[in-house]
């Protein structure tokens, strides 16, 4: 058992002394996420939302009814293809969705919801 811990205080020791010598390099870096270029079918008003891993071209217009309900064309954005065109329901606490125009409110699409920066979403409107 003497030996046991003698090797393992060994080997600690050298790993010690090595992380000392010659520390691990850790470096962070912050990755910029840049729209990508629309396509020519997106209309020039949509906006893109996204992250790393991609997004959607996504224009939302006024209010259509008091139900909260908004039209809304959501775009690829590689293709330009319509993903989804209708009407989104606005789920969310507040009387209303502040300043559509606004591309920091908006989190992502995922094909049924457009998630909200909130927690909130709007959510594909079926009568």
């Amino acid at each position: 058992m003497k030996k046991l811990t003698l090797v393992f205080m060994i080997i600690c020791a050298a790993f010690a002394t090595l992380y000392i010598i010659n520390p691990p390099e850790v470096t962070f870096s912050s990755t910029e996420i840049a729209a990508p270029s629309k396509p020519k079918s997106v209309p020039d008003a949509a906006f893109w939302v996204g992250g790393a891993d991609g997004g959607n071209f996504i224009y939302i217009s006024k209010k259509i009814d008091s139900k909260k309900i908004y039209a809304a064309q959501i775009y690829n954005d590689y293709t330009g293809e319509t993903e989804y065109s209708g009407a989104l329901q606005y789920l969310g606490v507040a009387e209303d969705v502040k300043s559509l125009k606004d591309v920091s409110i908006y989190q992502g699409w995922d094909g049924e919801k457009l998630h909200l920066a909130n927690g909130e979403y709007m959510s594909i409107y079926k009568d």
